[in-house]
């Protein structure tokens, strides 16, 4: 759990050998005192600022449209404000019904299987828990067969008991779900689009929408230019429940028992950063540089944990023609006659591993680096060593680069 505002601020205090504070004082403080107030706030700042998606910052909320309207603003809970949108993130939910059955009651069966199936079993959702009628003690879920008095599970929405709670009557809390009949809609996700490309493709359909005729369930998300807002396009023809992520903006801590949002292991890279502006206040600059040198270090750390950025980048390519695997890529070896191998239409250039076969259509091209032109047979290139080849037929053009100088 993370430390309180005033505990953070003491042990700032107990860095510099200053006296600790209590709460009646909070608000009477003055010059270094209350400074040190200021200091854990301003490195709080830093921290918060020093990623615009940090996890901890991260939140999912669900908003409701309402008929005809399309720009809402963001408004969310707590208090916080919105520090950026996952535009990406948006879909409408499924409007179901869901309703919880309270304390049912039911038998255990008295022959194998020791079942019992619950009266709403059509529309049953999700187990709430068993107990015993007689005494009220909750019996427990299992994922395996039960072995023992006390234990259940369930399959296919019947709950299955041991044999020694045979004929046993139980309390079953479960929830059922139905899907409405007023406001059917599945679940959908909601493209994004900038400002720009809803005001090139979208704005003319949308505002001319000016009748509940010309409504219809959004397809769409843009970002207004105001950043509260959100947009749905086309204009939302009835009520629909969507979800949504994003992070939120902090404030600054104010009162005595405030906390921050940060994981309590890293609140030394805070004292760091704060200790950083206590050093500046009293103008001592060497320990104001190594206070600094330790926070970045820390931030950096932070970074490693928390985000730990992937080098790799994942490719949008997409071939022509439907996906496929040039032998010997990702595989233990290549295939073992050119009827394995995938046809190349023409312009495509194509990087070799270990072992990899080409097998060209005619007039489809190769693109060599230098030294990839050993003939070893007719219509067959000898790529390197390894015995990445290319086998091609008449009219097909494989072009080498000049190495000349």
């Amino acid at each position: 759990m993370t430390d309180s505002y005033i505990n953070l601020v003491n042990k700032l205090r107990d860095r510099f050998n200053e006296p600790r504070i209590v709460a009646n004082q909070w608000n009477t403080l003055v010059g270094f005192n209350n400074y040190c107030k200021d200091a854990v706030n301003y490195a709080y700042q830093d921290i918060l600022n020093a990623e615009m998606e940090w996890p901890f910052c991260h939140r999912e909320t669900t908003m409701y449209t309402a008929p005809g309207k399309q720009r809402y603003d963001v408004e969310l809970p707590g208090g916080y404000s919105v520090k950026e949108i996952d535009w990406d993130s948006f879909y409408i939910n499924l409007n179901k019904l869901e309703v919880t059955v309270a304390n049912e009651l039911n038998t255990i069966t008295s022959t194998t299987p020791f079942i019992a199936i619950p009266t709403n079993v059509s529309i049953w959702a999700s187990d709430l828990g068993v107990k015993y009628d007689v005494s009220g003690l909750d019996l427990t879920a299992v994922d395996h067969d039960p072995q023992q008095a006390g234990q259940y599970t369930i399959k296919d929405r019947v709950y299955y008991f041991h044999s020694d709670d045979a004929n046993v009557p139980v309390r079953i809390t479960y929830s059922v779900s139905s899907n409405s009949t007023l406001q059917i809609n599945p679940v959908q996700f909601l493209r994004y689009l900038s400002y720009d490309e809803w005001r090139q493709t979208r704005v003319a359909a949308d505002l001319n929408s000016t009748a509940a005729s010309g409504y219809n369930q959004p397809m769409y998300v843009f970002k207004p230019q105001n950043q509260a807002q959100i947009g749905f396009s086309p204009v939302p023809d009835k009520i629909y429940s969507v979800t949504y992520e994003y992070w939120l903006h902090v404030s600054d801590m104010v009162n005595p028992s405030d906390t921050t949002i940060l994981p309590a292991r890293f609140d030394q890279v805070l004292l760091d950063g704060a200790s950083k502006y206590l050093y500046d206040f009293r103008e001592d600059a060497p320990l104001s540089k190594a206070a600094e040198d330790r926070f970045n270090r820390g931030l950096m750390r932070m970074r490693t944990e928390l985000i730990n950025r992937s080098m790799d980048m994942r490719s949008s390519f997409h071939w022509r023609n439907s996906p496929w695997t040039i032998g010997g890529v990702g595989g233990s070896s290549p295939p073992s006659t050119p009827t394995e191998n995938p046809p190349i239409d023409t312009g495509l250039n194509i990087l070799l591993n270990q072992g990899g076969n080409i097998n060209l259509n005619q007039g489809g091209d190769a693109l060599l680096n230098n030294g990839d032109n050993t003939p070893v047979g007719p219509n067959v290139l000898l790529l390197n060593d390894s015995g990445d080849s290319i086998i091609y037929n008449t009219g097909d053009n494989i072009l080498l680069e000049d190495e000349s100088p």
